[in-house]
């Protein structure tokens, strides 16, 4: 990537790999690592990194620190050793592009190395590997990523996703609790300074026992963030519908348990408007 865009470096790195090619079949594997390893260093490729490595001090104990390159979106990220004490960095090529293609997919990748080596944060791999419902490992990144980029957000730095994606994201796999029961959830986790793997994971595994966390239901915003389920037919919807109040009784005929807050959708809404036209009920 870096010769593509630099024409005297090209030619330094032509000059060097194709000297390599004059060493004997069996030697040259370990000549081209070699090479590649001392041109990174030379263009200084890794002064980034090392720079976001600086910043968590909970990293400072790694004994090896190995950089992988990957093709794939979905293969990219990190894995610590699980006796903690190396860790692997998966990255495109691409993300050497420049800062703001490396710096945010990066500083929350170490993030969650940051928190795996935390006493505090208490993780345990094999509590995760004892799960078996399919959902609860990806109920448990969600609700991990959305802790992690709340306390980026806050140091200015930012993340991978602004809250209002991760707030979407989680809204669409939580779509199944009441909607104050969601924010409550999202909110405290976004807030949140101190959290346990055991508390995420016990999130994960029952969403319902929010009792456990003392999360409290405060107030709620007054309409859902656009992309998010309605809570009636289920699907996404970008328009939430302000509904009048005689529309609410003929709605909670359907949905006894459903509230203004919860939201509803333009086209549900519609559907309630008629029916309460056909009735002949006061909006």
């Amino acid at each position: 990537m870096e010769a593509r865009h630099n024409g005297a470096f090209a030619e330094i790195c032509q000059h060097r790999l194709e000297a390599i090619y004059e060493f004997p079949e069996g030697e040259r594997g370990g000549a081209f690592a070699a090479a590649y390893i001392t041109l990174f260093e030379e263009r200084q490729l890794g002064k980034l990194l090392n720079a976001l490595l600086a910043e968590f001090p909970t990293l400072q104990g790694l004994e090896e620190v190995l950089v992988f390159k990957t093709v794939s979106l979905r293969e990219e990220g990190t894995e610590l050793r699980r006796d903690r004490t190396k860790m692997g960095i998966r990255l495109r090529v691409e993300r050497f592009r420049g800062p703001e293609w490396l710096e945010p997919f990066l500083r929350h990748e170490l993030m969650h190395i940051s928190d795996m080596l935390d006493p505090g944060f208490g993780y345990r791999d094999e509590l995760l590997d004892q799960v078996q419902e399919r959902l609860v490992p990806r109920r448990y990144q969600v609700l991990w990523d959305t802790y992690i980029d709340g306390r980026l957000e806050r140091r200015g730095q930012g993340g991978i996703t602004n809250r209002e994606e991760r707030q979407r994201e989680f809204e669409q796999l939580f779509s199944f609790l009441p909607r104050r029961q969601r924010m409550a959830v999202f909110q405290w986790l976004w807030s949140a300074q101190d959290i346990t793997h055991t508390q995420l994971l016990e999130l994960a595994e029952d969403p319902a026992r929010l009792g456990l966390l003392g999360v409290g239901v405060g107030e709620v915003p007054s309409a859902p963030i656009p992309g998010i389920f309605c809570p009636l037919c289920q699907f996404p919807t970008f328009e939430w519908a302000d509904p009048e109040s005689g529309t609410l009784p003929v709605i909670q005929r359907d949905f006894p348990t459903w509230t203004r807050e919860e939201g509803i959708c333009g086209q549900c809404y519609e559907y309630y408007r008629m029916r309460c036209k056909k009735e002949g009920v006061t909006l």
